[in-house]
């Protein structure tokens, strides 16, 4: 592994973690939400059985973000979404990764609402200056957010995998907003101790690890053993 990216990683995550005022998603419900998991994943997996393998979800996600794109649809399956369900008032969708193994996770909805109020200072800016309002680029293609340009505080979003650590927002060269997982996942490396293969996706290893997705995170692979962020194909 490249020590560089691990050397600069641990101070940034001191400075993110104590930036602005960040916001707390603690999931106090934790076993709760393993259950509804759990429920949802043997509804699907009837359903799967009984219908040739059609995925009981909501249409047009061929057009949504890579972890929007199989929104389960719960009136397919013939059952009411748990308390937890973003349909029931709760803060997430239950969606499925994995076409050839339909594994159900979860999306906060809480991301979507973090970024979309960036991306709509960042659109209106850019509407205003025409120019970027970056700071300095983290990854090829991607820079930091200059919130003083937008007069906001620094926007952050807790993670959903350890709890503890407040993420930072990225934006792309066209303005896109997206958030910066690269801590958790090499939280997850320090963890394993495994040496990670070139070109790996490294959004698998937050997937694998947990029963969230990464929500509105760019593509992310491994190069010289540091997660990296490649331009937005999906």
């Amino acid at each position: 592994m490249n020590m560089r990216f691990v050397v600069v990683l641990f101070p940034l995550l001191m400075l993110v973690s104590g930036c602005g005022n960040p916001t707390n998603w603690a999931n106090n419900n934790e076993g709760d939400l393993l259950q509804h998991v759990g429920r949802v994943q043997s509804e699907v997996d009837a359903y799967l059985d009984q219908n040739d393998g059609r995925l009981p979800i909501r249409s047009g996600g061929e057009q949504k973000p890579l972890y929007q794109k199989y929104v389960i649809n719960f009136h397919e399956l013939g059952s009411k979404p748990p308390s937890s369900g973003y349909e029931q008032g709760g803060h997430y969708l239950f969606v499925l990764v994995d076409e050839k193994d339909p594994t159900v996770k979860l999306f906060d909805v809480r991301v979507s609402q973090s970024v979309a109020s960036v991306q709509m200072a960042v659109n209106r800016y850019l509407n205003d200056k025409r120019e970027l309002p970056k700071n300095e680029e983290v990854s090829s293609g991607f820079y930091r957010v200059d919130f003083s340009k937008l007069n906001m505080e620094p926007v952050t979003v807790p993670s959903s995998y350890s709890g503890e650590i407040q993420l930072p927002l990225v934006m792309d060269k066209s303005g896109g907003i997206f958030v910066d997982y690269r801590m958790d996942v090499m939280q997850i490396i320090q963890q394993q101790k495994e040496k990670i293969q070139e070109g790996t996706d490294a959004r698998e290893l937050l997937l694998e690890s947990s029963i969230y997705v990464p929500a509105h995170s760019p593509p992310t692979i491994f190069r010289d053993g540091d997660p990296v962020f490649v331009e937005k194909r999906d």
